[in-house]
């Protein structure tokens, strides 16, 4: 499973840690395990469940990641009053921003719902757990739980920013209001 998974996100080989690469493609492995999902359900599962696209939760991870990558190399480039990115870090945030989701999720009847774990936990907060879980750093399984709303009253480091501020452009972006 482990090969599968880091085979369908090419983003993972821009962490140059192969430790931190291999914490982060295991976070996958043990959320696809508990969420009892095939690598290939896995690769079809949407990326949110409050607005119709077809945007699967994989090629959102993938979107998300290349931009904050761009986003923490301009600043790193420009380093205005001095501020820097942990890129390697930013990436691998960006890579788990939603890892939580595929135990957040639960298909019954070709549908997908919340799962048992996910009426009760949202992803922020499963994401965190499983990073933890396989011994990642807690800056990143900060950039995991202060992404959504759930982050909105905790401070968020720069990494964590770029990676919310990332996510809520994918998604309001997909929301197509004006069309």
């Amino acid at each position: 499973m482990f090969e599968k998974i880091l085979n369908a996100i090419p983003e993972f080989k821009l962490i140059e840690d192969p430790e931190l690469r291999e914490q982060c493609v295991e976070c996958w492995v043990r959320a696809t395990e508990l969420g009892e999902w095939t690598v290939d359900e896995l690769l079809a599962l949407p990326f949110t469940l409050l607005i119709d696209t077809k945007v699967t939760l994989i090629e959102h991870i993938q979107g998300v990641t290349l931009m904050v990558d761009a986003m923490a190399g301009v600043m790193n480039r420009l380093k205005h009053d001095g501020l820097t990115v942990n890129h390697q870090y930013a990436i691998a945030g960006a890579l788990l921003h939603d890892v939580g989701k595929v135990i957040e999720y639960a298909q019954v009847d070709e549908k997908y719902v919340k799962s048992r774990i996910g009426r009760y936990l949202r992803h922020p907060i499963t994401g965190v757990w499983l990073a933890m879980e396989v011994g990642l750093p807690v800056k990143i399984a900060h950039m995991i739980g202060s992404h959504a709303f759930e982050g909105d009253r905790t401070p968020r480091t720069t990494e964590a920013i770029l990676i919310h501020q990332a996510d809520f452009a994918w998604f309001h972006s997909m929301k197509r209001e004006f069309k």
